[in-house]
């Protein structure tokens, strides 16, 4: 109980501040490298700090891979989002209840319109997601790399960041997405976006790391 309690609040706390730090960054620079730098950079010092998974597409592919029950699952969820509801909580303090907290949107960038636009945003998250959550499979199923893995973790979104940035935002993240889309209400109707394609991401991240 009390090893599931220590998890249960790296979870909340990383997921607090990996969400509340990122998004100051992305906000104050204006900048996608910085953004990037911002949402990486806390991660790796997050993992570094706690070693949680802080998104539930990676425990959806942890869940898949047999890493972690589905009781674990569940609760490391619920963590995740509390935490990231809480640093959303803050960040419409600081800049506005309803104003632009950088809660993700889909870009015009992305082809399409309406339906097929948000759709293919959804496809680009997906693929983005699955390739940062197999990045972590990979990294973290060797005790040898628990030094270097949080660096290589946080270079891996730096990277999906930059590439994805201009097209969805890269969440890769459901909870990173939805909470601030809570207190950022323009971005609520594309919020499904973000939930499905992250998790099927994670998903099939997943059943594919057990067929490696």
């Amino acid at each position: 109980m009390k090893n599931i309690s220590k998890a249960l609040k790296a979870e909340f706390f990383g997921t607090l501040f990996l969400v509340l730090l990122g998004s100051i960054a992305a906000l104050e620079s204006g900048a996608l490298i910085y953004a990037a730098l911002g949402f990486g950079g806390t991660l790796a010092l997050m993992a570094y700090i706690f070693g949680g998974h802080y998104n539930p597409a990676v425990s959806i592919g942890m869940f898949v891979s047999k890493r972690i029950n589905k009781n674990e699952l569940i609760t490391y969820i619920a963590a995740q989002f509390v935490g990231a509801l809480v640093a959303s909580f803050f960040l419409a303090l600081m800049y506005g209840f309803g104003q632009n907290i950088a809660a993700n949107v889909v870009s015009s960038n992305v082809p399409g319109s309406d339906f097929i636009q948000l759709f293919n945003g959804l496809l680009i998250e997906a693929v983005l997601t699955f390739v940062f959550v197999l990045n972590i499979l990979n990294i973290t199923k060797n005790k040898e790399n628990a030094s270097i893995a949080p660096l290589v973790i946080g270079f891996g979104l730096v990277i999906l960041i930059v590439v994805g940035g201009n097209l969805t935002g890269t969440s890769v993240n459901p909870v990173r997405s939805l909470a601030p889309a809570i207190f950022q209400t323009n971005a609520l109707s594309q919020v499904w976006v973000y939930i499905l394609g992250p998790s099927l991401g994670g998903l099939l991240a997943g059943l594919f790391y057990n067929r490696l």
